[in-house]
């Protein structure tokens, strides 16, 4: 993959979410010579066409494309114009079609489409999200205290306190104890 569209990471993130869908579909070993399959139907096409995108992106627009052609400079400095070569000529005729084919190639881009959530679904998840980050939030801050400096670690995965007064750090909850209990989402 070409890096000029910026897609091998998106190309990559697109294959894991097909890839695994597929394979959560699996019961038994024998199926996964064809969900590999279906997987490589499902990808062939339009990997290879951002592949070419890219390609095309690489080739053509960068490498054979340039500062387009200035018809003004060019009457103003006559003969000695720096940008009269003919790719400067074609990219100054194909000025006027970049915003199409850049809106056809991006519109490509980002057009996989891999669920079919509709789009109050996804406000209802968005917004069971917020509430449950919002009481896990409440949870933290209850364990707080006054004149303690808390803070995080990582490295334990807990909240910790140091008391100003004393110089005692102590341990004020893991992060597990305060999550609140994962669900799965409901419609409302």
């Amino acid at each position: 993959m070409m890096p000029n569209l910026g897609q091998g990471g998106c190309m990559a993130l697109e294959d894991a979410y097909v890839l695994s869908t597929l394979l959560c579909q699996v019961t038994d070993k024998k199926q996964i010579p064809e969900v590999l399959q279906d997987y490589y139907r499902k990808r062939i096409v339009r990997t290879a066409v951002v592949q070419g995108l890219s390609r095309f992106s690489s080739d053509v627009i960068i490498s054979s494309l340039s500062t387009p052609f200035d018809p003004v400079e060019f009457i103003k400095e006559g003969l000695n114009y720096k940008y009269l070569k003919h790719q400067n000529l074609i990219t100054w005729y194909l000025q006027p079609f970049m915003p199409l084919i850049f809106y056809s190639q991006f519109g490509y881009l980002y057009s996989f489409q891999p669920s079919s959530f509709k789009a109050e679904d996804i406000k209802s998840y968005v917004k069971q999200v917020f509430e449950r980050n919002a009481e896990e939030v409440n949870r933290v801050y209850a364990t707080l205290r006054d004149d303690c400096l808390s803070y995080f670690t990582a490295k334990t995965m807990s909240f910790m306190r140091y008391d100003k007064k004393t110089a005692v750090t102590t341990k004020l909850a893991d992060a597990v104890d305060l999550r609140v209990p994962r669900t799965v989402f409901k419609k409302q």
